[in-house]
């Protein structure tokens, strides 16, 4: 664990220095990408959302080690920061939690819990929501409702989302187009996305971020070592594939994008 929190320690501290010497430095920082089962495995794994019970609720080993390792990086944060001069000194950023579960209001609430009761600390609960894996705009409102009550001191952001303009479902899967509340075309998405900023602003969500949102035309930019393209990303991004803005980007950001 001690060699782990050292290569954490170190990893993070050299990023944010070069961040720092190019003066993009961060606002905000989430340690991990939706962890809800953990990071860092198997020394930071915790159980998969889909395995959850809600009656478990003895603290294993695991978790104190995603807290250990999650402080760690807020520690070297702090030291870069601390190393620079004061009146030189960016503002703090603010910390994110993350977690994949913006459907499931019980689980995150009892996952905010377990780690703010082992010390662990955040200014914000980032959650992902998309309506193919994580349900309905209702179920993610009242997390974020419920969030917003349970836990005064953190904000709540939605910073992960996105809705497809094309493909998906296959013509014949009425159980897939079922978890779509509007057509997989570029109005559908349009008329997704404006329901779902309604519903935001009637909240006290303070932020969303929009997933893959210039995943246009992967096949010249990008490309795993496996040789994947994800051009499953595409369809669900604010262009098109010859670069047009799609209407769904004015839509969220209410007003019009030249």
């Amino acid at each position: 664990m001690e060699e782990l929190q050292d290569g954490l320690y170190q990893y993070t501290h050299r990023v944010l220095q070069v961040l720092l010497q190019e003066s993009v430095f961060p606002d905000a920082i989430q340690f991990g990408n939706e962890i809800s089962a953990g990071m860092l495995w198997p020394i930071g794994k915790l159980p998969l959302h889909k395995d959850w019970d809600p009656t478990d609720h003895d603290i294993t080993q695991e978790w104190e080690n995603v807290v250990k390792l999650i402080q760690t990086g807020i520690q070297a944060m702090d030291d870069v920061l601390q190393d620079v001069q004061i009146s030189l000194r960016p503002t703090r950023p603010r910390v994110v939690i993350h977690l994949d579960t913006g459907g499931d209001s019980e689980f995150t609430q009892h996952w905010m819990e377990t780690y703010l009761a082992l010390q662990g600390t955040c200014d914000i609960i980032g959650l992902s929501w998309y309506p193919m894996w994580h349900g309905t705009l209702e179920d993610l409102r009242k997390n974020i409702d419920n969030l917003s009550n349970k836990f005064p001191d953190q904000e709540v952001w939605l910073v992960e989302t996105a809705y497809y303009w094309e493909g998906y479902c296959a013509a014949d899967d009425p159980e897939c187009r079922a978890k779509f509340p509007f057509p997989l075309t570029e109005q559908g998405q349009s008329d997704h996305l404006g329901k779902l900023r309604d519903m935001l602003l009637q909240t006290k969500c303070r932020a969303v971020f929009y997933w893959g949102s210039h995943w246009t035309q992967p096949q010249k930019w990008f490309r795993s070592e496996a040789g994947e393209t994800w051009e499953d990303a595409e369809r669900r991004a604010l262009f098109n594939r010859t670069g047009h803005v799609l209407t769904g980007m004015a839509t969220l950001a209410g007003h019009s994008i030249e």
